[in-house]
């Protein structure tokens, strides 16, 4: 079963000229004249990617302005062990793509987490002191999405 932002949903295929996804608590149903799986499969991708941005965007924006730092940009793209790097040098983001199968407070937690790294760039006691500031119970989520790696 797919996950999508911590719930299992079940994929439903359906032939119809409408081309558009829709998600409800259980299920998401996927309309689309085409029904060969490749497509379907990067159809769901691309609208995973959509979902992802509009939530990092989201906290990127809270937290941003928190810190009062900017990024120069971000990326999504599949990271084989880190569910994020921030890069310095250039100063951008790398999200993995799988966060979208975590639940809302996790990917909110690793936002702020590569935000923090603006600060530092260890994962020493400031490091971790500037995290908590802006989220108290940030243990709480770190262990939920080290469950689920």
């Amino acid at each position: 079963l797919p996950i999508f932002l911590g719930k299992d949903v079940e994929k439903k295929i359906i032939e119809s000229d409408l081309e558009r996804i829709r998600l409800t608590d259980t299920s998401i149903y996927i309309y689309s004249k085409d029904i060969d799986n490749t497509k379907i499969e990067r159809k769901l991708s691309e609208w995973k990617v959509e979902k992802l941005k509009a939530i990092l965007d989201e906290y990127l924006a809270k937290y941003t302005e928190l810190l009062n730092k900017n990024i120069n940009c971000y990326q999504i793209k599949k990271l084989s062990s880190a569910w994020g790097i921030y890069h310095k040098r250039e100063n951008y983001i790398s999200f993995n793509f799988d966060l979208i199968e975590k639940n809302i407070e996790c990917i909110e937690y690793v936002v702020l987490h590569e935000l923090c790294h603006i600060f530092y760039m260890n994962h020493q006691k400031d490091f971790w002191a500037l995290v908590e500031k802006y989220m108290p119970d940030y243990k709480i989520r770190r262990k939920k999405l080290k469950n689920f790696i």
